[in-house]
C-alpha cells in the first residue's frame, strides 16, 4: 500500500483549519457564556464576607474566571492551528526522498 504524501499533507492543513474553526466558536461560545454569568453581578458588588450565599458566590465567580479562562485558551489554539501545516515544508529537510510538490 502506498502512501500518497501530498494527499496526507492536504489532509493535514484541511483538519487544522478546521480546528482552527471549531476552536474559534468554541472560544465565542465561552466568552459570551462568561460576559452573560459576569452581568448578573453589579459593578464593584464584593462579596460579602460572613454572609450565607458567601461560598455560593465564591463559586459563581469562579465559575466566570474559569470560563474566562477556558476562551482565551481557546482563542491562543484557534491562532496556532492554521501555522501548524505550513511548518511541514520545513519537514522536508529531513525527508529528502519524498517527491516535493
Amino acid at each position: 500500500m502506498k502512501h500518497d504524501f501530498n494527499e496526507r499533507r492536504e489532509n493535514r492543513i484541511n483538519y487544522a483549519r478546521a480546528q482552527a474553526a471549531k476552536n474559534e466558536k468554541e472560544a465565542g461560545q465561552l466568552y459570551s457564556s462568561a460576559s452573560d454569568m459576569a452581568s448578573v453581578i453589579p459593578m464593584a458588588q464584593p462579596i460579602l464576607v460572613g454572609h450565607h450565599s458567601e461560598k455560593r458566590d465564591r463559586r459563581y465567580r469562579q465559575k466566570i474566571h474559569d470560563k474566562m479562562g477556558s476562551s482565551v485558551e481557546k482563542q491562543k489554539k484557534a491562532a496556532i492551528m492554521p501555522k501548524r501545516p505550513k511548518r511541514s515544508p520545513q519537514m522536508m529537510r529531513f525527508f529528502p526522498m519524498i517527491p516535493r510538490p
